[in-house]
C-alpha cells in the first residue's frame, strides 16, 4: 500500500496534512512476505516505486482514477504523486505552485477532495471567484474511497471554508429595480429589497429573480470583487405593452410570416424572370444585330419575331428586378421593423417549460426536475 498525505482544512485559519491509504490493484508477493509497503512521502521516491514496480512486474501502476461501489474513487498513482508535491509546496506557502498540481489531478479524474483542496489553495491566493467555484463543486465530485477521509468531514472543511471566503472576499451590489415594487431574491434563497441597501455576497455569478403580479424575470449577473455593482432587474408588464401597441405578439408574428412568405417569393420569381429575359435576349440579339447590319435577303417574319423576343426579354429582366428589390425590401422591413417589435413584446410573457436532468449528490442519485416560466 502506499501512503498518500492530503490536505484537508479542519480549522478555519490553517490546512492541516491527514495521511490516507490508497490502495493498489495488485499487491506485491514479496511485499506479502517481507511485511513491506512502499511510502510516497516525495516526488523522488514515488518516482522509485514506479521504477521498482515495473523491474519486479508485480505491482501495477495507476495512471488513472479507479471507480469503486456508490461511485466512489480511489486516487490513481499519478495523482497521488501530484497531491504529495501539492501538500509539499503548500507547507513552504507556494500555493500557486499547489494550485497547478491540484488542477493537473483534476484532469485525470475528479474528486471531491481535491477540488475541496484545489479551492483552497486559490482562497490562499485571493482568488475569489475560483475558490468559489471549485468549492462548488465539492458537493457534486465523486467522493475519495477512504476510510479515514469521509465525505462529512469534506463538506464540513468546505463549510468553514466558505465562510472564511465569506469573511475575505466580498462582492457589494445594489438593486436596480423596474418596477420598484418587486421581491426579488438571490440564488433562489435570500430575499432582498429593492432600495438602497448594499448587499454582499461571494464574488462570482449569482441570480436574481423578480416576481410582480404580472408575472417574473430571472437574470444573471457577474460580480467581482472589493467593488460596487449595480445589478438591474425587470418585469415586464406584457399586458401593458400589449395595450400600449395595439397589437399582440402572434399578430405580429403572423405579419412577419407573411412578410418574410412574400418577401422570398418576389426575390426568387424575380431572379428567375430577370435571368430568364437575360438569357433570351443574349440568345436572339446577335442574330438580330447580324440581320441589322445586312439587311439584304433578311426573312422579315424572322427578324420581327427576334425583335419581339427581344422586347419580352427586357420586360422579363424589368419586372424580375423590380419584384426582387421588392422582395427584398420585404425582407429588410420584417428583420429592422417587426421583428424587433415582436421580440420586445413577447419579452414579458411567461411559458411553463419543464426540464429534467441527472443530479448526483453525496447522498442521492437520480434525475431533478425543474421549470422556467
Amino acid at each position: 500500500m502506499k501512503k498518500l498525505s492530503l490536505m484537508l482544512a479542519l480549522a478555519a485559519a490553517a490546512m492541516l496534512p491527514v495521511t490516507a491509504m490508497a490502495q493498489d490493484t495488485t499487491k506485491s508477493k514479496s511485499s506479502k512476505k517481507k511485511g513491506k509497503s512502499s511510502t510516497s512521502t516525495n516526488s523522488k521516491s514515488q518516482a522509485n516505486d514506479g521504477a521498482d514496480n515495473k523491474a519486479s512486474g508485480n505491482n501495477k501502476v495507476e495512471t488513472v482514477p479507479r471507480t469503486v461501489a456508490g461511485k466512489r474513487v480511489i486516487l490513481s498513482d499519478e495523482q497521488i504523486m501530484l497531491s504529495n508535491r501539492a501538500v509539499e509546496a503548500a507547507n513552504s506557502g507556494n500555493y500557486k505552485e499547489a494550485e497547478l498540481y491540484y488542477t493537473a489531478s483534476l484532469k485525470i479524474g475528479e474528486s471531491n477532495l481535491v477540488w475541496y483542496n484545489q479551492g483552497f489553495a486559490q482562497l490562499k491566493q485571493d482568488k475569489c471567484i475560483a475558490a468559489k467555484d471549485s468549492f462548488e463543486h465539492v458537493a457534486t465530485a465523486p467522493i475519495l474511497d477512504d476510510e479515514d477521509i469521509t465525505p462529512e468531514s469534506v463538506n464540513q472543511a468546505t463549510e468553514k471554508a466558505l465562510k472564511q471566503l465569506r469573511e475575505k472576499c466580498t462582492a457589494t451590489f445594489k438593486l436596480n429595480c423596474s418596477p420598484q415594487e418587486m421581491e426579488v431574491t438571490i440564488d433562489s434563497d435570500s430575499e432582498i429589497k429593492c432600495d438602497d441597501t448594499e448587499y454582499a455576497v461571494i464574488p462570482g455569478r449569482h441570480s436574481l429573480t423578480g416576481r410582480t403580479e404580472k408575472g417574473f424575470n430571472t437574470v444573471v449577473v457577474d460580480l467581482p470583487a472589493n467593488m460596487l455593482t449595480i445589478a438591474p432587474i425587470e418585469v415586464i408588464d406584457y399586458e401593458a405593452i400589449v395595450d400600449k401597441a395595439g397589437i399582440t405578439p402572434e399578430e405580429l408574428q403572423k405579419r412577419s410570416t407573411l412578410f418574410k412568405a412574400l418577401g422570398y417569393t418576389f426575390i426568387g420569381v424575380g431572379v428567375a424572370a430577370a435571368a430568364t429575359g437575360a438569357v433570351l435576349d443574349w440568345y436572339y440579339w446577335d442574330q438580330y444585330r447580324k440581320d441589322y447590319k445586312n439587311p439584304m435577303g433578311v426573312d422579315k417574319n424572322r427578324h420581327s419575331k427576334d425583335q419581339q423576343v427581344i422586347n419580352i426579354g427586357y420586360a422579363l429582366i424589368g419586372v424580375g428586378s423590380a419584384m426582387a428589390v421588392t422582395g427584398i425590401i420585404l425582407v429588410v422591413y420584417d428583420a429592422v421593423s417587426i421583428q424587433p417589435q415582436y421580440e420586445e413584446l413577447s419579452r414579458g410573457r411567461t411559458a411553463f417549460v419543464p426540464t429534467f436532468a441527472p443530479l448526483v449528490t453525496p447522498d442521492f442519485t437520480g434525475f431533478s426536475l425543474s421549470t422556467t416560466f
